[in-house]
């Protein structure tokens, strides 16, 4: 196989697969999956791997040093894109049940007006004769639009408990905001770099007006093997010149990657989870920790201990 060969996924998935562009003298291979269903289906239909660079593929290896840091294979995790993925749904849980540092508040914030039409007529207004004999609900405020940016990358400092930690707050803090009327979308992101070029994976996980089910993207955001597997088998399609197979890159610092995600000011940005002070002990004290540092106060009202 040539990189002539693995060039050809450029036409087979275009759209998803860009063009290499420059960014700051660095060539950014970029791919974006508009959804978990999308990076299935891509996955399923086996794109050329680029075996110039790649000749053993990490994302495939079930040898013992590989299976000790990844329990899942390729085939599993593949079809944990599907659903079915309930190892880590009992924590997600545990923090809806037992958090307590942030007050929920209803989304449908309305009040009982009298007005000149409604659903319901005013007896006092109807006696009276006002003009306003009914009543009906009126919203408060209108829905606001927010964007979380969330890197699923992590380095060799982050363990398995602080993935799972990030995931699972990740996924409260959607709902939380959810609940007291913003309408969320979570964009997650994948940015890692081998000497002059980055690899770039865009994954959007949740749209303005969708749902996001725990059912669908506890995989994605809380097991390791969702980068291990599936982020490695796409990386491994790409035509990269560099010698990736080494490592399959290192993460770039917070300021590279909001430069180049080109965020605007009103987005919430989420890092690695050792560099946004996660510990992966408790999941409480990181909860805090995590509010802290999205400045969750500043949409919803956080409760002081």
């Amino acid at each position: 196989m040539t990189l002539i060969d693995c060039r050809k996924n450029f036409e087979t998935y275009k759209g998803i697969m860009k063009e290499p562009y420059l960014v700051n003298g660095s060539m950014v291979y970029e791919v974006e999956f508009l959804g978990l269903n999308e990076l299935y289906n891509f996955l399923l239909s086996n794109p050329i791997v680029n075996t110039i660079i790649f000749p053993k593929q990490v994302s495939q290896s079930n040898d013992e040093r590989t299976m000790n840091f990844c329990k899942l294979t390729y085939e599993e995790a593949l079809n944990y894109l599907n659903g079915g993925y309930e190892k880590n749904i009992e924590k997600l849980l545990e923090l809806k049940r037992d958090l307590e540092v942030v007050k929920n508040f209803s989304s449908n914030k309305t009040k009982v007006i009298r007005s000149f039409t409604g659903s319901r007529v005013s007896i006092n207004g109807f006696i009276s004769n006002s003009p306003k004999k009914f009543y009906r609900l009126e919203r408060l405020e209108e829905k606001k639009f927010i964007k979380i940016n969330a890197n699923l990358a992590f380095g060799m400092e982050d363990t398995a408990d602080l993935v799972l930690h990030r995931g699972v707050l990740l996924k409260n803090l959607v709902d939380l905001l959810e609940n007291n009327n913003y309408n969320v979308a979570l964009n997650t992101f994948i940015l890692l770099r081998r000497e002059q070029e980055l690899f770039y994976l865009k994954l959007h996980l949740k749209e303005i007006n969708s749902s996001l089910f725990i059912e669908d993207i506890i995989f994605p955001l809380t097991s390791i093997a969702f980068l291990r597997r599936l982020v490695f088998r796409v990386m491994e399609s790409v035509p990269f010149k560099e010698e990736w197979s080494k490592n399959y890159g290192i993460g770039l610092n917070d300021d590279e990657v909001k430069k180049i995600l080109k965020l605007s000011s009103k987005d919430i940005f989420v890092g690695r989870p050792k560099r946004i002070g996660l510990k992966g002990i408790s999941l409480k004290e990181d909860a805090d920790t995590f509010l802290k540092y999205v400045k969750a106060d500043k949409y919803i009202k956080v409760l002081k201990k």
